[in-house]
């Protein structure tokens, strides 16, 4: 439930959780030399938002500004990607952070190697970088040499497309491409693309 500027916190240990979760992150993020101050902000901020029973959005989306700020440099270190992608799993607007740092294309491939890391707050957002991750995928495949089984294994093998989760990735994804002018011309690329709707 989110009231103003405050969200609930509905369950203090999911929250505490969360919160150590990215704790270690960024404790593998040595090369910064604030880390351990950006840590010991978290715990604070951990500590007051469990005794008022909430948290100030506000404040939790400057410290993951700060933090993004501090970390972005390295975007490509796995351990940098983890803790932007972490940052959002307690806001979902953490993501328009990514935006205005401009580390968004950074961060798509990597939420597409692990899609069942979300939470209920950045579930929306995680599927639209998936969507536009596999989206890009099939067409650089139709565009580059028509390459009708790299397209049906994308599908086929993909564990995520397959699972209940990434079900309505897929069709979203098929269905783009299919409506695509581009593409909707070619009869024999609609037709393998319908197929793998089934």
């Amino acid at each position: 439930m989110q009231k103003y500027n405050k969200i609930e916190i509905e369950n203090d240990e999911e929250f505490s959780s969360e919160i150590q979760r990215l704790s270690r992150s960024l404790n593998l993020c040595n090369y910064n030399k604030n880390i351990d101050a950006f840590d010991l902000k978290l715990k604070e901020f951990e500590k007051k938002s469990l005794n008022q029973t909430f948290f100030d959005q506000e404040e939790y989306l400057n410290l993951a500004d700060t933090i993004i700020d501090a970390v972005k440099n390295q975007i490509d270190d796995l351990n940098t990607l983890q803790v932007c992608l972490d940052l959002s799993r307690l806001h979902c607007g953490v993501f328009r952070l990514y935006e205005s740092k401009g580390i968004v294309s950074k961060m798509i491939p990597f939420v597409a190697n692990i899609p069942f890391e979300y939470t209920e707050s950045n579930r929306d957002s995680i599927k639209d970088y998936l969507y536009s991750f596999y989206y890009w995928k099939v067409i650089q495949s139709l565009d580059k040499d028509n390459d009708d089984d790299a397209i049906i294994s994308l599908f086929k093998n993909n564990k995520f497309l397959n699972s209940k989760e990434g079900s309505s990735v897929r069709e979203t994804v098929l269905r783009s491409v299919i409506s695509n002018n581009k593409y909707k011309k070619c009869p024999y690329n609609v037709n393998i693309l319908e197929k793998l709707l089934l």
